[in-house]
């Protein structure tokens, strides 16, 4: 993995299909913080009890993510370089105080850190760090558009928000064009290794396959995504709400970007003033924010960006 060159956002997003292997210096980063940062093993969630007990294989999964985002090659770092600008849209969760401590106001490497602190947290708030968690069955959200799934709860309406300059406003939909069309290119190995399964501490890799099976939700809908504003049809739905439960890399990334470009589609990055004027005033609308987590973690692997992505 050669550190990749500076360069604005890429024009085309394409993934990094690079295999991550395991390896020592990253997995010492990761022992190191998860013993001594007790945000990277116990996560302010503001949910019942307050906290939520984060499995070691949760941080490592976030780790190698970041690794993949940082040693990425040129032209395929687009990840890197959207998630170090200050705003990636007018809801961007960096505007908001509460979650913004140690950001910058220009493109900084502080921003890429404080996304991945963010979304870490987010995950645990959400689904308790389970990737594969379906929709709460508790929601009104029942159709393919609007039910929620994997690690951050997204659902694919999603896709319609609208990224700011210099992002495409298609941003979203060209992620999840991207993650379709570059791993159904692949054989079943690599794919499992761009969706970092093998990072993962579960076993998404049976999943991830059928998707992409002939005929599976995902393979079948490869021809539907060719223009930059493809419908987000039935079909469509079905293969983003299963790719987020079973390629760990999309539901960090892809989350993490939703954050970015639009917080208010997550529940708990909706402040209490924004829920006390829509009328949403009960105390289950009160709860305490969560707490950006295990930011250590990400800021060790960002100085240590040279040694990490080195061949």
């Amino acid at each position: 993995m050669k550190p990749p060159t500076s360069s604005s956002c890429p024009d085309v997003v394409t993934i990094n299909t690079e295999e991550i292997p395991s390896n020592n210096f990253i997995e010492a980063l990761v022992d190191k913080a998860y013993a001594e940062d007790k945000s990277c093993r116990n996560v302010f969630t503001g949910n019942k009890g307050g906290y939520s007990i984060v499995k070691k294989s949760y941080t490592k999964a976030f780790a190698y993510s970041m690794v993949q985002d940082l040693c990425a090659p040129e032209k395929h770092n687009f990840f890197s370089e959207a998630f170090q600008l200050a705003s990636m849209g007018q809801n961007d969760v960096l505007n908001l105080s509460v979650f913004n401590k140690g950001t910058s106001s220009k493109k900084d490497m502080s921003n890429f850190i404080s996304t991945y602190a963010i979304t870490y947290a987010l995950g645990q708030r959400e689904s308790d760090g389970n990737f594969k968690e379906g929709r709460d069955l508790t929601a009104g959200n029942k159709s393919l558009s609007t039910e929620e799934s994997g690690l951050t709860q997204t659902s694919a309406n999603s896709l319609e928000l609208n990224a700011k300059s210099p992002l495409s406003k298609y941003f979203l939909k060209n992620i999840f064009k991207a993650f379709v069309t570059d791993l159904s290119k692949l054989e079943q190995k690599d794919r499992d290794n761009s969706c970092l399964i093998q990072h993962n501490g579960e076993n998404t890799s049976v999943g991830l396959k059928s998707l992409f099976d002939i005929g599976g939700d995902c393979n079948k809908i490869i021809k539907d995504l060719e223009s930059e504003d493809y419908s987000v049809s039935t079909n469509v739905a079905k293969c983003f709400r299963d790719l987020h439960k079973n390629c760990p890399s999309f539901s960090i990334k892809y989350g993490a970007s939703v954050v970015r470009v639009n917080r208010k589609h997550n529940g708990p990055l909706v402040t209490h003033e924004e829920l006390v004027r829509k009328g949403l005033t009960e105390t289950k609308y009160a709860k305490p924010y969560m707490k950006p987590s295990c930011r250590s973690l990400f800021d060790s692997i960002a100085k240590n960006k040279e040694t990490i992505c080195k061949k």
